[in-house]
């Protein structure tokens, strides 16, 4: 179980890290369509905060015990994900071009999809999580897919 609550901290911090990317990113731009896109996403993420610490809760933990404890967690691939993210959050402090932001903007989504589409399949027999991780993993993909349009029309719309 303290695995399960570990890899659920784990994805409220990078949600948190996300929305403090995401505020520093709005300021890059001035049209008010995309700042307030880039706002709905924040606040998107916000939700995702909620929702995961609703998975934490007592009763929805107590309840799904037994099931969460069936599951071997494997920790070699949650500890590659850290090492992946930690790479792509010292890349912020790096670079200020709209361009490597954008970048990143799509590496974390990706990263984001990638850790709730595991989740979901990992715990596809308890229909509660898979469903939630499912919807997140969908929200994630079409944030970055809002990243991939706004490089494109952006960045390569210069060439």
């Amino acid at each position: 179980m303290n695995d399960f609550i570990h890899i659920i901290n784990f994805a409220i911090e990078r949600e948190k890290e996300s929305i403090e990317f995401y505020n520093n990113l709005e300021k890059k731009f001035t049209e008010p369509n995309i700042k307030n896109y880039i706002s709905n996403i924040i606040n998107i993420e916000k939700t995702h905060i909620t929702k995961l610490n609703n998975i934490k809760n007592q009763d929805f933990i107590n309840n799904l015990k037994s099931e969460i404890d069936k599951i071997k967690l494997e920790e070699k691939s949650l500890i590659d994900y850290l090492n992946i993210t930690y790479i792509s959050d010292q890349d912020k402090n790096y670079y200020s071009e709209l361009q490597e932001l954008l970048i990143i903007a799509i590496k974390k989504e990706n990263l984001s999809l990638d850790l709730y589409l595991k989740l979901s399949e990992k715990f596809s027999n308890i229909k509660e999580l898979k469903n939630i991780f499912f919807i997140l993993a969908n929200e994630e993909k079409e944030h970055k897919k809002y990243f991939e349009n706004l490089y494109n029309n952006y960045i390569l719309k210069e060439f």
